[in-house]
């Protein structure tokens, strides 16, 4: 088991499913945890109380993936809460239940801004706080493969 006492990550997604697993192992392994999630406030309280019950500090933010200036923000916060951040992983995303023919136009520009676009502002949007209070330990984005149906 990997030792992260003394680390400080964030997680996109952290308040549900893969993204709430990811912050409670990281804060199990010693890390400190901060996470955003969308919508779901009693979710993401629920989760902050695990990763405090295991001694670690937890920082909820809201914020919506599918807004650079959000995640942006959030990074920004949890980097002032945190003192810094040394693990960012990349856990919002959301998926297509129909076929292509069934997907318009804005659900396909939410998928990318969410799926595809909101990294960008997490890893490397702002580069402010990257040579003095960011130091990547590890970073990475969960790929969620959701296969379209052909019609």
């Amino acid at each position: 088991m990997i030792d992260l006492r003394g680390k400080r990550a964030l997680v996109t997604g952290g308040s549900r499913g893969i993204g709430a697993a990811i912050a409670e192992a990281l804060a199990e392994r010693g890390a400190d945890v901060a996470f955003t999630y969308h919508r779901s406030v009693e979710k993401a309280a629920a989760v902050a109380k695990k990763i405090e019950s295991r001694g670690r500090r937890a920082v909820a933010i809201q914020a919506d993936s599918a807004d650079p200036n959000a995640i942006a923000q959030a990074v920004e916060k949890a980097v002032s809460v945190l003192g810094g951040l040394d693990i960012l992983v990349n856990s919002a995303a959301i998926g297509h239940a129909g076929t292509i023919a069934d997907l318009d136009v804005e659900e396909y520009q939410a998928l990318m801004d969410i799926n595809v676009r909101a990294p960008v502002p997490a890893f490397g949007g702002r580069r402010s706080y990257h040579h003095d209070r960011f130091r990547p330990w590890r970073a990475g984005t969960l790929s969620r493969n959701y296969a379209l149906r052909h019609v």
